[in-house]
């Protein structure tokens, strides 16, 4: 383990390590907050192997985390969650148990509520019109297509 010696590099130590103890982080945002400070690179590597050692960052976390909130709360589609994640620069690895843990009854039952939400308040004069901007809507939530239309069509024959 490389020491962390000074005091500069003390204080720089407490502050990102109460920046990754407020939520979980990945090495993106903490090298982006490491080089708002000046210091050299090599005090930075010294902080990101100790942040590693002692586990504040790992990305497999971040990513359950997210992919659960992201989910449940925004009622984000697996489509969507995927490309935010590689935005973050997070490996495909570190993603894909995430996802293993979705249960599929509740992320398709997530999307048939909010199609039917939806679907209530479209105004449509054909019914043609009705399912592509029901369809549009679901896509842009992050659904996978065959899923959407799969239900935009159940719904829509309701």
């Amino acid at each position: 383990m490389s020491k962390i010696d000074t005091s500069d590099e003390k204080t720089i130590l407490a502050k990102i390590l109460k920046f990754c103890a407020y939520r979980e982080r990945t090495w993106l945002e903490v090298n982006k907050k490491l080089n708002t400070y000046d210091t050299t690179k090599d005090i930075q590597e010294k902080i990101k192997t100790f942040l590693k050692e002692e586990n504040f960052v790992n990305e497999e976390r971040y990513a359950a985390s997210f992919v659960r909130g992201k989910a449940v709360i925004k009622k984000w589609g697996k489509v969507k969650i995927k490309q935010e994640l590689k935005r973050q620069h997070l490996h495909p690895s570190a993603f894909e148990e995430a996802f293993e843990q979705l249960d599929e009854n509740d992320y398709k039952n997530r999307l048939e509520t909010l199609l039917e939400s939806k679907n209530a308040k479209i105004k449509a004069d054909t019914l043609y019109d009705q399912k592509t901007k029901l369809a549009r809507f679901g896509l842009s939530k992050g659904y996978e297509s065959e899923l959407v239309w799969e239900l935009v069509n159940k719904i829509v024959k309701k």
